[in-house]
């Protein structure tokens, strides 16, 4: 009987959680035709298409305000078969960053459920979200900024897990940093929180990092080999 009673709640959880990702699309495709392009947005179009019809590879990504400082490449990559296979179709690159911004509302939702242990807050947390006026526009901004809004998120969601002695946090955290990093640079502020976070999980806490763990860890410093090839090519 409780078996059933406990299915019953996680069914009409997720049917509320479901609600609201339809929400969120749904202010999300409010005036899709309304677009703004920009010089940023028609450098990155020209660059990621650019990767097909030159066969370059390509180390370093859209510049930052720093002369010599660029974000990483892994933004020119996501969009170039997008571009590429799409004839520079900007409505379906912006319609495939609408879909993968709802990510941000399902990863809202575990991390209040996380932190709270309340299902009822983390629907609150996901609904607030969803409907943020802000999260909306930064979903329809074809920019490298973009997806920044997840990996960060994911990143704080990592330390959260490190603090509370899971081990999962560890790729989870320095994967999502090193991502971080590509998609904006100046996201680089969070390194020295991942370390305090991993140096008090495992000082502190006495959290036991498994083989898998360390080994899922090493990809966050492929993902970074791009910026010190730069460094050594300069």
């Amino acid at each position: 009987m409780k078996s059933r009673k406990t299915n019953f709640f996680l069914y009409k959880n997720y049917v509320a959680l479901s609600l609201i990702l339809l929400l969120g699309l749904f202010l999300r495709l409010l005036f899709f035709k309304e677009i703004t392009f920009g010089y940023d947005m028609a450098r990155d179009a020209l660059e990621s298409i650019s990767i097909w019809t030159t066969n370059h590879f390509k180390l370093i990504g859209p510049g930052t305000d720093i002369p010599g400082v660029e974000h990483g490449i892994l933004w020119w990559y996501l969009l170039s078969p997008l571009y590429f296979f799409s004839q520079g179709n900007v409505y379906l690159v912006k319609l495939f960053l609408v879909f993968a911004s709802l990510l941000n509302i399902i990863l809202i939702y575990y991390f209040s459920f996380n932190l709270f242990k309340n299902k009822t807050a983390a629907l609150f947390g996901a609904f607030l979200f969803a409907v943020s006026f802000e999260t909306i526009s930064y979903a329809r901004w074809i920019i490298h900024l973009n997806p920044a809004v997840f990996t960060i998120g994911l990143t704080f969601f990592g330390m959260w897990l490190l603090l509370s002695k899971k081990s999962k946090g560890l790729p989870i955290s320095l994967i999502a940093l090193a991502l971080s990093l590509h998609f904006e640079f100046f996201t680089l502020y969070l390194v020295p929180f991942v370390l305090l976070s991993l140096a008090f999980s495992h000082f502190k806490k006495h959290t036991k990092f498994s083989k898998k763990d360390f080994l899922l860890s090493l990809f966050s410093l492929l993902l970074i080999l791009p910026f010190a090839l730069k460094e050594l090519k300069s």
